[in-house]
């Protein structure tokens, strides 16, 4: 279960990339020359962050593929990065350290 940025929509989504390890960025990003990787997403709820005014997602996130940061790496691609993820486009929070 994580918990994310933004209004991931409803309902079951398979998310589908090649994902490629650059330690030059320290981090995973999704480029056809990376290796296969199949990230399931089931949103939960929708929640709104004590700050009142961003929406937040609980998802269910299960892989189908075992890759370096797959979870975060995918989330992000689709606009919805883990809340206090710095690293992959995530806010930082107060109440999230």
């Amino acid at each position: 279960v994580c918990l994310c940025h933004g209004c991931v929509p409803l309902g079951p989504k398979l998310l589908q990339s090649h994902l490629l390890d650059c330690q030059l960025r320290q981090k995973t990003v999704i480029d056809s020359s990376g290796q296969p990787a199949c990230t399931e997403v089931l949103t939960v709820d929708h929640l709104l962050a004590l700050d009142g005014e961003e929406l937040l997602s609980l998802v269910h996130v299960r892989i189908h593929t075992g890759r370096r940061h797959q979870i975060r790496a995918h989330l992000s691609s689709e606009g919805h990065p883990l809340v206090g993820d710095v690293v992959y486009g995530g806010a930082r929070v107060y109440w999230c350290s």
